[in-house]
Protein backbone atom coordinates (compact mmCIF):
# COMPACT_ATOMS: atom_id res chain seq x y z
CA UNK A 1 0.00 0.00 0.00
CA UNK A 2 2.96 2.26 1.11
CA UNK A 3 4.44 1.80 -2.49
CA UNK A 4 1.17 2.31 -4.59
CA UNK A 5 0.62 5.84 -2.24
CA UNK A 6 4.03 6.69 -3.41
CA UNK A 7 3.45 6.05 -7.50
CA UNK A 8 -0.31 7.75 -7.22
CA UNK A 9 1.53 11.01 -5.25
CA UNK A 10 4.26 10.85 -7.25
CA UNK A 11 1.90 10.75 -10.56
CA UNK A 12 0.33 13.90 -9.47
CA UNK A 13 3.07 15.60 -8.60
CA UNK A 14 4.46 14.89 -12.27
CA UNK A 15 1.66 15.80 -13.75
CA UNK A 16 1.72 19.15 -12.07
CA UNK A 17 5.24 19.67 -12.78
CA UNK A 18 4.66 18.96 -16.64
CA UNK A 19 1.48 20.91 -16.78
CA UNK A 20 3.88 24.31 -15.17
CA UNK A 21 6.81 23.44 -17.49
CA UNK A 22 4.44 23.50 -20.11
CA UNK A 23 3.06 26.62 -19.62
CA UNK A 24 6.39 28.05 -18.79
CA UNK A 25 7.44 26.97 -22.61
CA UNK A 26 3.81 28.50 -24.14
CA UNK A 27 4.31 31.56 -22.30
CA UNK A 28 8.08 31.79 -23.46
CA UNK A 29 6.83 31.30 -26.87
CA UNK A 30 4.42 33.59 -26.87
CA UNK A 31 6.95 36.26 -26.02
CA UNK A 32 9.55 34.80 -29.23
CA UNK A 33 5.98 36.04 -30.98
CA UNK A 34 5.96 39.41 -29.18
CA UNK A 35 2.48 38.70 -27.62
CA UNK A 36 3.21 41.11 -25.02
CA UNK A 37 0.39 40.80 -22.90
CA UNK A 38 1.26 37.17 -22.28
CA UNK A 39 2.30 36.22 -18.50
CA UNK A 40 2.88 32.99 -17.08
CA UNK A 41 -0.39 33.24 -14.79
CA UNK A 42 -2.65 34.13 -17.83
CA UNK A 43 -1.22 31.05 -19.83
CA UNK A 44 -1.74 28.75 -16.96
CA UNK A 45 -4.95 29.96 -16.86
CA UNK A 46 -5.63 29.51 -20.70
CA UNK A 47 -4.48 26.39 -20.68
CA UNK A 48 -6.84 24.65 -18.11
CA UNK A 49 -9.59 26.50 -19.68
CA UNK A 50 -8.40 24.81 -23.27
CA UNK A 51 -8.03 21.75 -21.56
CA UNK A 52 -11.91 21.44 -20.34
CA UNK A 53 -13.19 21.31 -24.13
CA UNK A 54 -11.26 18.22 -25.42
CA UNK A 55 -11.77 16.55 -21.89
CA UNK A 56 -15.57 16.87 -22.29
CA UNK A 57 -15.43 15.98 -25.79
CA UNK A 58 -13.04 12.75 -25.53
CA UNK A 59 -15.53 11.93 -22.84
CA UNK A 60 -18.62 12.14 -25.46
CA UNK A 61 -16.44 10.10 -27.83
CA UNK A 62 -15.44 7.58 -25.29
CA UNK A 63 -19.33 7.21 -24.15
CA UNK A 64 -20.69 6.86 -27.64
CA UNK A 65 -17.25 4.86 -29.33
CA UNK A 66 -17.14 7.86 -31.86
CA UNK A 67 -13.94 7.98 -33.54
CA UNK A 68 -14.35 11.43 -35.42
CA UNK A 69 -15.07 12.87 -31.60
CA UNK A 70 -10.89 12.58 -31.72
CA UNK A 71 -10.75 14.69 -33.92
CA UNK A 72 -13.07 17.35 -32.89
CA UNK A 73 -10.82 17.12 -28.85
CA UNK A 74 -8.41 18.47 -30.79
CA UNK A 75 -9.63 21.46 -33.11
CA UNK A 76 -11.70 22.30 -29.42
CA UNK A 77 -8.50 22.48 -28.06
CA UNK A 78 -6.80 24.83 -29.94
CA UNK A 79 -10.17 27.10 -30.95
CA UNK A 80 -10.88 27.74 -27.24
CA UNK A 81 -7.35 28.59 -26.56
CA UNK A 82 -7.31 31.00 -29.81
CA UNK A 83 -10.80 32.42 -28.70
CA UNK A 84 -9.27 32.85 -24.68
CA UNK A 85 -5.51 34.21 -26.35
CA UNK A 86 -8.09 37.01 -28.61
CA UNK A 87 -9.51 37.82 -25.53
CA UNK A 88 -6.66 37.89 -22.82
CA UNK A 89 -3.83 38.21 -24.83
CA UNK A 90 -5.01 40.31 -27.51
CA UNK A 91 -3.70 38.55 -30.25
CA UNK A 92 -5.50 37.62 -33.41
CA UNK A 93 -7.05 33.80 -34.02
CA UNK A 94 -4.29 32.49 -36.80
CA UNK A 95 -1.25 33.89 -35.04
CA UNK A 96 -3.03 31.99 -31.61
CA UNK A 97 -3.49 28.53 -33.18
CA UNK A 98 0.43 29.14 -34.88
CA UNK A 99 1.74 29.58 -31.28
CA UNK A 100 -0.64 27.32 -29.62
CA UNK A 101 0.42 24.07 -32.36
CA UNK A 102 4.43 25.09 -31.75
CA UNK A 103 3.81 25.40 -28.03
CA UNK A 104 2.14 21.54 -28.39
CA UNK A 105 5.30 20.07 -30.09
CA UNK A 106 7.30 21.54 -27.50
CA UNK A 107 5.28 20.52 -24.88
CA UNK A 108 5.35 16.58 -26.56
CA UNK A 109 9.08 16.65 -26.41
CA UNK A 110 9.22 17.17 -23.06
CA UNK A 111 6.80 14.44 -22.11
CA UNK A 112 9.00 11.98 -24.04
CA UNK A 113 11.62 12.89 -21.70
CA UNK A 114 9.69 12.63 -18.70
CA UNK A 115 7.82 9.45 -20.10
CA UNK A 116 11.29 8.40 -20.59
CA UNK A 117 13.16 9.38 -17.30
CA UNK A 118 9.96 7.70 -15.55
CA UNK A 119 10.03 4.51 -17.65
CA UNK A 120 13.76 4.56 -17.13
CA UNK A 121 14.46 5.07 -13.24
CA UNK A 122 10.84 4.84 -11.35
CA UNK A 123 7.81 3.05 -12.37
CA UNK A 124 7.01 1.16 -16.11
CA UNK A 125 4.41 -0.65 -17.40
CA UNK A 126 4.50 -4.19 -18.01
CA UNK A 127 1.98 -7.00 -20.20
CA UNK A 128 1.71 -10.23 -18.57
CA UNK A 129 2.57 -12.84 -21.45
CA UNK A 130 1.24 -16.63 -20.46
CA UNK A 131 -0.58 -18.31 -17.70
CA UNK A 132 2.27 -19.39 -15.83
CA UNK A 133 1.98 -16.81 -12.60
CA UNK A 134 -1.68 -16.90 -12.79
CA UNK A 135 -4.41 -16.79 -10.82
CA UNK A 136 -2.57 -13.51 -9.28
CA UNK A 137 -0.75 -12.42 -12.59
CA UNK A 138 -2.51 -13.89 -15.96
CA UNK A 139 -1.76 -13.50 -19.33
CA UNK A 140 -3.09 -10.22 -20.43
CA UNK A 141 -2.95 -8.47 -17.62
CA UNK A 142 -1.52 -4.85 -16.97
CA UNK A 143 0.79 -4.21 -14.45
CA UNK A 144 2.88 -1.27 -13.29
CA UNK A 145 6.64 -1.94 -11.97
CA UNK A 146 8.80 0.20 -9.53
CA UNK A 147 12.79 0.18 -10.08
CA UNK A 148 13.90 1.83 -7.12
CA UNK A 149 13.62 -0.87 -4.30
CA UNK A 150 15.64 -4.00 -6.11
CA UNK A 151 15.88 -5.48 -2.54
CA UNK A 152 13.85 -9.19 -2.78
CA UNK A 153 13.08 -12.10 -0.17
CA UNK A 154 11.38 -15.09 -0.92
CA UNK A 155 8.04 -14.93 -1.97
CA UNK A 156 8.23 -11.37 -3.73
CA UNK A 157 7.41 -11.46 -7.35
CA UNK A 158 9.96 -9.53 -9.72
CA UNK A 159 10.28 -8.99 -13.17
CA UNK A 160 14.01 -9.89 -14.20
CA UNK A 161 16.19 -10.00 -17.59
CA UNK A 162 16.77 -13.82 -18.37
CA UNK A 163 19.79 -14.69 -21.24
CA UNK A 164 19.15 -17.86 -23.08
CA UNK A 165 20.14 -18.84 -26.59
CA UNK A 166 17.23 -17.09 -28.00
CA UNK A 167 18.63 -13.71 -26.53
CA UNK A 168 17.96 -12.02 -23.74
CA UNK A 169 14.18 -11.47 -22.41
CA UNK A 170 11.53 -10.22 -19.24
CA UNK A 171 10.27 -12.92 -17.03
CA UNK A 172 7.62 -12.53 -14.08
CA UNK A 173 8.33 -15.14 -11.56
CA UNK A 174 8.15 -15.91 -7.71
CA UNK A 175 11.69 -15.21 -5.70
CA UNK A 176 12.01 -19.48 -4.30
CA UNK A 177 15.39 -18.51 -2.92
CA UNK A 178 18.06 -15.60 -2.17
CA UNK A 179 21.72 -16.31 -1.82
CA UNK A 180 22.89 -19.26 0.25
CA UNK A 181 19.15 -20.77 0.35
CA UNK A 182 18.82 -24.36 -1.02
CA UNK A 183 16.43 -25.08 -3.46
CA UNK A 184 15.39 -28.55 -4.91
CA UNK A 185 18.64 -29.21 -3.17
CA UNK A 186 20.52 -26.52 -5.25
CA UNK A 187 22.38 -23.83 -2.73
CA UNK A 188 21.68 -20.40 -4.57
CA UNK A 189 25.22 -18.77 -5.19
CA UNK A 190 26.39 -15.50 -3.67
CA UNK A 191 24.89 -12.72 -5.69
CA UNK A 192 22.37 -14.77 -7.57
CA UNK A 193 18.80 -15.50 -6.99
CA UNK A 194 16.43 -18.77 -7.84
CA UNK A 195 13.21 -17.80 -9.54
CA UNK A 196 10.37 -20.23 -9.98
CA UNK A 197 6.43 -19.73 -11.49
CA UNK A 198 3.61 -20.60 -9.50
CA UNK A 199 2.25 -23.20 -12.19
CA UNK A 200 5.50 -24.73 -13.07
CA UNK A 201 6.89 -26.41 -16.79
CA UNK A 202 9.92 -27.74 -17.65
CA UNK A 203 11.52 -23.95 -18.37
CA UNK A 204 9.87 -21.97 -15.73
CA UNK A 205 12.62 -22.30 -12.93
CA UNK A 206 16.10 -19.61 -13.28
CA UNK A 207 19.01 -18.65 -11.61
CA UNK A 208 19.35 -15.22 -12.03
CA UNK A 209 22.18 -12.79 -10.99
CA UNK A 210 20.32 -9.95 -8.10
CA UNK A 211 21.31 -7.28 -11.00
CA UNK A 212 19.17 -8.95 -13.20
CA UNK A 213 15.79 -7.65 -11.85
CA UNK A 214 14.01 -5.39 -13.09
CA UNK A 215 11.55 -4.28 -10.55
CA UNK A 216 8.57 -5.29 -8.38
CA UNK A 217 5.28 -5.34 -9.51
CA UNK A 218 3.77 -2.29 -7.31
CA UNK A 219 0.19 -1.67 -9.21
CA UNK A 220 -2.38 -3.96 -10.67
CA UNK A 221 -4.14 -2.61 -13.45
CA UNK A 222 -6.04 -5.89 -15.06
CA UNK A 223 -6.81 -6.44 -18.36
CA UNK A 224 -7.46 -3.62 -20.21
CA UNK A 225 -7.98 -1.98 -23.67
CA UNK A 226 -4.50 -0.02 -24.30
Amino acid sequence: MGLILILILSIIAVAILVFLAVAELQHLINKLFHITASTFPRVVWIMALASVAPLVISGIGFLLNAVIFKLFAVLGSYIVGAVLYRKYLQTNFWKSVLVLFIGNIAAFLLLVIVVVLLRGFLFAPFLVDGDSMAPAYPSGEYIVIEKVDKSVSVGNVVIATVQDAQGAYYVIARVAGVSGNVVNGITVPQGDIYLTKDNPTSTSTYMVSESAIVGKPVLDLGKTNW
